[in-house]
């Protein structure tokens, strides 16, 4: 019996050194959680912004399997029945509240593109590129970030502008809604930007052709079929445009 007691008490006293061993510095020293940390080692090179644009587009893939729900099934064109009523039902039945699945997701996937494209259009302007890809990228990051403000206002209506990187928590509770009209604005400011200087998916001699992984980018003047769509559902816009025509 004194054996057993020995060897446990061993074993304890064992067990205690290791993790006072284990409790240095480092293992207390953690990152704020209200602070975003700085990406060591990125944003450096074009393959980096590159990179960067392509994760943003990837995005996109959560974002159009679900976006039918919020604006296919409200409508007459599709309805929910048997077990989709679970998932869907609210929709259909234009009842959907905050606490809704899937009304979080389109905010939240919304936004995270955004903040890729804002950080990729503050990042791109120190990083030794060529002008045309540089043109390029910019481009596509405006034409990402117009598309998500376009999509966010119409399903929310009023909508936080955020333009710029957020680097803190308490940033990012800053942002109170802005009037879409506001957002429609700066919509059309992005695309006829776009537009006017050829910026996005307009591929040069100094641009290459897509790879395989660059499929995700849009084709040809994209920005002009979403100018099209802002046009028609913006009574403010139009009638500047026509008034200015």
């Amino acid at each position: 019996m004194k054996t057993i007691l020995l060897f446990f008490s061993t074993l304890c006293v064992a067990g205690l050194l290791v993790l006072t061993a284990g409790c240095g510095a480092s293992f207390v020293d953690l990152t704020p959680q209200d602070v975003i940390p700085p990406v060591a080692g990125f944003y450096r090179t074009e393959a980096d912004i590159r990179a960067a644009v392509l994760g943003t587009y990837g995005n996109l893939r959560g974002i159009y399997n679900n976006f039918w729900q919020y604006t296919e099934l409200p409508s007459d064109n599709t309805r929910s029945f048997g077990e989709s009523e679970v998932a869907t039902g609210e929709f259909d039945r234009l009842t959907w509240r905050s606490t809704t699945g899937g009304v979080s997701t389109a905010w939240n996937d919304a936004y995270r593109t955004i903040s890729n494209s804002n950080v990729i259009l503050e990042k791109i302007g120190g990083i030794p590129m060529s002008d045309a890809l540089k043109n390029q990228y910019t481009g596509e990051a405006k034409f990402l970030r117009a598309l998500m403000y376009f999509n966010l206002v119409r399903l929310f209506g009023d909508v936080p502008l955020i333009l710029t990187e957020i680097t803190t928590e308490a940033e990012a509770y800053t942002f109170k809604r802005t009037a879409t009209a506001a957002i429609y604005a700066q919509i059309e400011q992005d695309l006829l930007g776009i537009e006017r200087q050829h910026q996005c998916c307009s591929r040069t001699p100094a641009v290459p052709d897509p790879l395989p992984g660059d499929l995700a980018e849009p084709g040809t003047r994209p920005e002009s079929g979403v100018l099209t769509k802002l046009y028609c559902v913006s009574k403010i816009l139009i009638v500047k445009l026509l008034v200015n025509y």
